[in-house]
Formats: structure tokens, C-alpha cells, sequence
């Protein structure tokens, strides 16, 4: 993993501790179990379009992102990353390297300038090994992640263009720490993320802001009635 700097001011981090604590999956353990891994950490900070951690490497620990944002990459039988989803502060990559030392199946880059926490595998295992314990809280995280590459799947299969584009919506607006502010990503990267071409993405789109389900900037858009475009996914 890369960093452009790893010195910050006691209350940087602490912040940074909090938003995690109450964010994704720190939320769901214990105020004891937060403050053993958190106390392992140090902050990395990562430019627009650079790697978080690449596939074919071995992970040196957990990231858990503060600010900004990350792209997951995959790539498929013809050699080419594809991406293949977007997230948002709260989400942690590097799981699956605590209790292997195979190499990461995706890359992780930035998609604009992004503060994270990172946690060093060294560490991480010695605590798990003191405490027993956090084996299932750090298996808990790769399930975590797991569900989200199922889910990922499952709404890619949905044969419409248009249930599809406001399944992958409802849930970038779900992830987002507050729901409802503006999702970073162009309509480009979107048409590709839901795999339709652009002229599809924008027709849909034109339809889901006349009906209100979606507000639309430069580079962004927002959801404001997320129970409405649920109910349009449904349909």
C-alpha cells in the first residue's frame, strides 16, 4: 500500500476513529474491541486514481476509508480491470490477507483525494492471536464484504436496464454516510458499473428525473426519496 503521508495531528485521528466507530463495520462491535484495533492504526492519505491496495499483491493490513472514495476493480477472462463497484467512507478492504498471505483478488483506487485509516497486518495479528475472539469479529468484515459482492451479482442479473440502474442507486444511497448528499461518480462510470451503454444510462436517467427519483449535478447526483426509488426497483 501507498501513502502520501502518515502524519497527523492527535485530533485528525481521533476523528477519523469516530466517523469508523460509527460507520460500517466497527459499528458493529464492542466500545472494548473498537479501541484494541483503532490503537494499531496510523492515517494514509491517497490521490484521485491511486491504488489503495492492487490486485495480484499481498495486503499489508486493513483500510478503512474516512473521506472521499474508492473504486473496486476486477479483472476478467480477457485481462482487463474492469470496475465493478463504487463505495464510500466506512468501507475496509484487505480482510481476506489477516489469516492468508495470498493476494488481494481486486484493486482498490481512489476516485478523488481520500483519507484512510490503516490498520497493519503485523499488529492485527497479534491481537487476534491475544484474543481469540477477533477472529470472528475480522471473519465478520470478510462476510460483510462477501454480501456486498453477492449482492452485486444478484442486481446485475436483473434482465432490466432500468431496475438495474435503480438498484445500484438505492444502494450507493444506502452506503453513503449520510443518505441523501450527493454520490460521487459521472454517468460514464455508472453506465459501466450496471454494463449498459451510455445513450441507455442517460434515457433512464432523463425518466428517473422526471419523476423525481433522481437529482443530477456535474460528475454527482442525489437521491432524495429513497422509499420512492425503491418501489420503482420493485416494479
Amino acid at each position: 500500500m501507498s501513502t502520501k503521508s502518515d502524519s497527523h495531528s492527535l485530533d485528525e485521528f481521533q476523528t477519523a476513529c469516530e466517523f469508523l466507530c460509527r460507520n460500517g463495520w466497527l459499528n458493529t462491535l464492542s466500545r472494548q474491541t473498537q479501541g484494541k484495533i483503532l490503537q494499531t492504526g496510523r492515517l494514509a492519505r491517497f490521490d484521485d486514481n491511486e491504488a489503495i491496495c492492487r490486485m495480484g499483491e499481498c495486503a499489508d493490513g486493513l483500510v478503512g476509508l474516512v473521506t472521499g472514495g474508492a473504486e473496486i476493480r476486477l479483472m476478467g477472462d480477457d485481462g482487463v480491470l474492469t470496475a465493478v463497484h463504487r463505495t464510500e467512507p466506512g468501507f475496509w478492504c484487505g480482510a481476506s490477507a489477516i489469516f492468508s498471505d495470498d493476494p488481494s483478488l481486486v484493486s482498490v483506487i481512489a476516485t478523488r483525494p481520500t483519507v484512510a485509516l490503516h490498520l497493519p497486518i503485523t499488529r492485527l495479528r497479534a491481537l487476534a492471536d491475544a484474543d481469540p475472539q477477533l477472529h470472528r469479529d475480522f471473519h465478520a468484515l470478510s462476510h460483510r464484504n462477501l454480501a456486498t459482492a453477492l449482492r452485486l451479482v444478484g442486481n446485475l442479473c436483473v434482465a432490466s436496464s432500468e431496475r438495474r440502474l435503480a438498484l445500484r442507486l438505492a444502494h450507493y444511497d444506502e452506503i453513503a454516510p449520510e443518505p441523501g448528499n450527493w454520490i460521487f461518480v459521472s454517468q460514464g462510470a455508472l453506465a459501466d458499473l450496471i454494463a449498459v451503454s451510455l445513450p441507455t444510462l442517460q434515457r433512464a436517467l432523463r425518466r428517473f428525473i422526471r419523476d423525481g427519483l433522481v437529482e443530477v449535478g456535474y460528475g454527482k447526483l442525489r437521491i432524495p426519496d429513497r422509499d420512492a426509488l425503491r418501489a420503482h426497483s420493485s416494479n
